[in-house]
Order: C-alpha cells, then structure tokens, then sequence
C-alpha cells in the first residue's frame, strides 16, 4: 500500500495526504500499520473515525466530485 502511495505521489507532483477507506479498512492492524507506514513515508494519512469502513469510499467519491464541480 505504502509503494503504491509513493508511486502516485511521484505521478502526481508530490500529492502527500492519503484518506484510508473501504472494507479492507475494517482490519484494525492494517489499518494502523499502513497509517504508519504512510506517516514514516512522509504522508499524512487519514483515518476516518466518523464514518463505516464500507461507506468511505463513496464519501471520498463524491469529496471529489464535489471538488471537480461534477454533479454525478
């Protein structure tokens, strides 16, 4: 997980702030050890505490399209 950051980073001009969200995130331990492993890296990893594992990524989709002004 933490390769894959660095490598979006890299492709991205030096994006550093990574959200942690999903069902893969309901493990606590991994939860915990990528957010480490993202902070070691540099990264400011998020973890959110408010919302279900299952519901962030939508959430995070429609951050973005939010962003981008989409309305879909």
């Amino acid at each position: 997980m933490v390769e894959a950051c660095r490598r979006a980073r890299e492709m991205s001009g030096g994006i550093s702030t990574v959200a942690l969200g999903g069902g893969v995130f309901q493990n606590v331990l991994l939860t915990e050890r990528t957010a480490a492993g993202l902070e070691d890296d540099g990264f400011r990893a998020l973890v959110p505490t408010r919302s279900p594992p299952m519901t962030r990524i939508s959430l995070g989709q429609a951050a973005v399209a939010g962003a981008q002004g989409t309305g879909h």
